[in-house]
Parts: structure tokens; sequence; C-alpha cells
């Protein structure tokens, strides 16, 4: 059923001839189905109640391995291609009426995160494999994630810098957490060197024009965030920093996988002195 875990496989033979695993598989097999289906046709509706969104019950129902194979034969890279498109166009709306809510933070903190099993583990490596998956199951998958999470970066920096300048800082907290949680999230990613390699490689082992075409249109992102942190600002500080990490783990990558941006990584962003 794949939704348990054993610390070797002869504790695995023990509970399934003694432990009464073999009783219970199908079951659990039929739970895992049932949540599958449930959480991809949720996150396919249009319309939702957002208090329904932000429930951990929902994005946990898919922790399992057997529940989120699943759902992706039930087209959920399809649906959380969807769910980053929504975010790109409709996040500042819903930023403006006060709902702080981030697709891309979620799926990077729950669906994709790695030890999803163990209890009480904190969310610091990604899984590779379901950044892979998602990765491959379009040619846009990444562009959308990599701009919905952009996205919500951009708006801490037009409404969060400015509720702080207004002295509403419940606002430009709950802003804040949700913008540097998503930047942190892209450190993650981009520390796992498989997922860089679906990220920049693709399917190729070796470096092409299409590594090429993908780290420069990470690049072109990048140029226009960058620039627009306010300097010597400490509220964006810990924002950032975090975008400046990833950023320079993007460079790491780039370099060790030898692919050609045309020049040195600093000079291609275009970045100049303080952000230099």
């Amino acid at each position: 059923c794949q939704c348990v875990f054993y610390c070797s496989r002869e504790c695995q033979k023990i509970h399934w001839k003694s432990g009464g695993h073999r009783s219970e598989c199908e079951t659990i097999k039929e739970r895992c189905k049932n949540a599958a289906k449930t959480f991809v046709e949720f996150i396919s509706k249009e319309k939702y109640d957002f208090d329904e969104v932000i429930s951990d019950s929902l994005w946990s129902s898919l922790d399992e391995a057997a529940a989120y194979n699943m759902a992706l034969d039930m087209n959920l890279n399809g649906a959380i291609e969807n769910l980053m498109n929504n975010e790109i166009h409709c996040a500042e709306e819903r930023f403006r009426s006060g709902i702080i809510f981030s697709y891309s933070n979620n799926v990077m903190s729950t669906l994709f995160r790695s030890g999803r099993y163990i209890p009480g583990d904190l969310f610091a490596k990604i899984d590779a494999y379901r950044v892979k998956k998602y990765i491959r199951s379009s040619e846009i998958a990444f562009k959308r994630w990599f701009e919905a999470s952009l996205k919500i970066i951009y708006l801490f920096l037009k409404y969060g810098m400015t509720a702080s300048y207004n002295g509403d800082m419940q606002y430009f907290w709950n802003i804040q957490k949700i913008a540097r949680d998503t930047a942190a999230g892209w450190s993650m990613v981009f520390t796992s060197r498989r997922a860089s390699k679906a990220i920049l490689l693709g399917v190729s082992k070796e470096p092409d024009s299409n590594a090429t075409n993908r780290a420069k249109w990470i690049i072109q992102k990048l140029k226009i965030i960058l620039p627009q942190f306010p300097q010597e600002s400490p509220d964006n500080s810990a924002i950032e920093g975090q975008v400046n990490q990833f950023t320079a783990m993007i460079q790491i990558r780039i370099k060790e996988f030898n692919i050609d941006i045309g020049g040195d990584f600093i000079s291609v962003v275009g970045l100049k002195g303080p952000f230099k």
C-alpha cells in the first residue's frame, strides 16, 4: 500500500505476517485513494472557502507515498500548476483583501517537504522525487511555480513595506512570514542537487541549449526582483537575505552543471554597488 514505513525489510515481513498489516493493507489503500481524490478535486475547484484551503489536514492528506502517487494519476501536477497560475494573477487581490496565503509556499512546505512521515519534523529538506515529477509534468510547470513565488516576494515589497511605514505591524509580520518562508523554500530546492538538475538540465544529463535558456530565464526573473529591495532597510533584511541565499544557490548550480549563460553570473544578473 506504500503507506507504512519500516526500519528494515525484516520488520516489514514481521508486520505482514504477524503484526496485522496483511488484514489492513487494502483498507489503508482505499483510504489513500479517497484522500487523493478528495485533495485533487478540492484544489481543482474554481471557488472554495479559504478556511478550508488553509487547513493543515487538507495539505497533509497526501503525506503518504501511496496517496500522493494515486493523486499523480488524477492529474495532481496539473492542478498544482493551475494553483500557481492563480497565484500569479490573483494573489494581489487576496493580499489587498487581507487574505495572506500562498499556494507556492504551501506546496513547498507540505507536498514537496521531505521527512513528512517523521513526527514533529520541520521543513528543512525538499523531496526531490516530488519536485522532479512536478517539473517534468509540463514545459511551463517550473516557470509557473517560480513566477508564483516571486509574486509573493514582490507583494511583500509592495504591501508589507507600506504596512511597516504606516505602523500596521500585524499585517507586516503576516506578509513577511509568507514571503520569508517562500524564499527559504527555494534555498532548499536548489540545495537539492537532484531537484536542481531537473530544473536546469531537464531530462538531459549534460548542459545544452535548453539548459542555457532555462538558466537565462531564471536570471531574467531575478534581474526584475533583486533591485526592488530598498537599500539599508531593516524591514526587508530577512526576506532579502533569503532571496540572496537562493540566488547564490542558483549561481552555484549553474557553475556546477557548466551551463553557458554568456558571462559571469553577477555581471549577467546585472548586480551593482550594494546589491553586488
